[in-house]
């Protein structure tokens, strides 16, 4: 079971990097358009 475990394990890191790298962009950007947008919805 420990192989089998090991390498599912690695399988799953090895898609789920992008997924999270992408996650954690998305939320950035999101973050970051908001925050942007509140910016200029301020100043006008």
């Amino acid at each position: 079971g420990a192989p089998r475990g090991g390498l599912a394990r690695t399988g799953a890191t090895t898609q789920g990097l992008p997924v999270a790298v992408a996650m954690g962009v998305i939320g950035v950007a999101g973050l970051w358009a908001r925050r942007r947008n509140r910016y200029q919805s301020e100043n006008k």
